[in-house]
């Protein structure tokens, strides 16, 4: 049989793209408010949690998790925890001015992601792999872990892509610095 989490990898990725690019729900997902779509990256925050604790009952190789002196090469944690930040200021100061600033943060968060999504099908144990790390990584494979892989890591991906598309769209309308919003409802909404 062939490997079965690449192909589910790979038809997960070609999903994406096609959700977010080609279909007819596309230019309705991009009108979703820039800081919506940033603030719910914030979902990594209880995956990265989650690797670190099956890292720590030997399940999951430590380099794939946050814990730099355990070797740790996930640095993907930090997405999670600055993506309310992020999402503050460009309620705050509008989508066009803080372009710059949603650019910069979804290429890091995309290289972050890529950089874990290598790790882990790199240390398959399959005739690919070429990484390894403390224990092979085998959890992946197993559900309910598998999610990680055919629905958490595309919706990362989606909502990444997402964002990038409206923040350089010609044809969205930008939402306008505060939006009548208060504090509260912008950090909610």
């Amino acid at each position: 049989l062939p490997p079965r989490m690449p192909i589910l990898a790979a038809t997960a990725f070609v999903f994406t793209l096609v959700l977010v690019f080609l279909s007819r729900f596309s230019n309705a997902l991009v009108a979703i408010p820039q800081p919506r779509l940033i603030r719910f990256q914030f979902f990594r925050l209880p995956v990265e949690l989650l690797l670190a604790a099956l890292a720590m009952k030997g399940l999951l190789p430590k380099e794939m998790t946050f814990h730099l002196f355990a070797g740790g090469r996930n640095f993907d944690i930090f997405t999670a925890l600055s993506a309310p930040i992020v999402a503050y200021f460009v309620a705050q100061k509008g989508e066009r001015e803080m372009r710059w600033l949603v650019t910069v943060w979804n290429v890091a968060g995309l290289a972050l992601l890529v950089n874990v999504v290598v790790h882990g099908m790199l240390s398959q144990p399959y005739f690919f792999k070429t990484l390894h790390l403390s224990v092979d990584n085998v959890i992946v494979s197993r559900f309910p872990v598998t999610w990680l892989v055919s629905f958490l890591v595309p919706c990362a991906l989606a909502l990444h892509l997402l964002s990038l598309r409206r923040a350089w769209s010609k044809t969205v309308r930008l939402e306008r610095p505060g939006a009548g919003l208060s504090f509260v409802s912008r950090l909610l909404a």
